[in-house]
């Protein structure tokens, strides 16, 4: 027995049938979705990359405004060794006047005339630029010398202004002197609450 079967016949065609259609609408939808996931994520990415780019420039002008600052307050350093060598020098200095008031630690309060608070206090007016590195207490602690350095001579007049506003403002500086130290760049300084011996035998 011969079956017949017209092929013009359009549910037999691809799409045309109760099943095929929503298959294929179902299949067309799916990519739309999952084209549209795919450049969802994309952008996404591309956005993320691009907050990374900026954060990562203000990282970079921040650590050259801070090389630019370093290279301006550091003039002799120019490379690594010379850096190491400074930081070095500068921990050192750091270290000798921690020692240096924790050697004061036991003095007592107002040992010397004018002071209204203890000597160790003066570490917390230290300026960026200047520190004290010694301190001294001479005839019965009556008279004190402070000696300290500083990267500008002109950081020693805040310093004293400073000192002057603050709890040290009893402090009555009459010897005054500062000495240039061409080999490290500072300006070596020091105050005396006394004159020094040849100007009072002048007077």
């Amino acid at each position: 027995m011969t079956h017949q079967i017209n092929l013009n016949r359009k549910h037999l065609l691809p799409g045309y049938s109760a099943v095929q259609l929503p298959t294929f609408l179902g299949v067309i939808l799916l990519a739309l979705l999952l084209g549209a996931g795919w450049v969802g994520a994309a952008w996404l990415e591309h956005q993320s990359l691009l907050q990374e780019a900026s954060r990562l420039q203000t990282e970079l002008e921040t650590e050259q405004q801070r090389l630019t600052d370093f290279q301006r307050n550091y003039p002799n350093v120019t490379n690594e060794p010379e850096l190491r060598s400074e930081n070095e020098a500068l921990t050192g200095r750091l270290m000798r006047a921690r020692e240096t008031y924790q050697g004061l630690a036991f003095q007592l309060e107002n040992a010397v005339t004018g002071f209204y608070q203890p000597l160790t206090q003066l570490s917390e007016y230290d300026l960026d630029g200047l520190w004290l590195n010694q301190i001294h207490l001479q005839d019965g602690q009556r008279r004190f010398v402070l000696e300290g350095v500083a990267r500008h001579p002109e950081l020693i007049p805040q310093y004293l202004e400073q000192l002057g506003q603050s709890s040290f403002r009893g402090i009555s500086i009459q010897s005054f002197t500062m000495n240039k130290q061409p080999a490290e760049d500072l300006w070596q300084f020091s105050l005396s609450n006394e004159q020094p011996a040849n100007d009072r035998e002048n007077r």
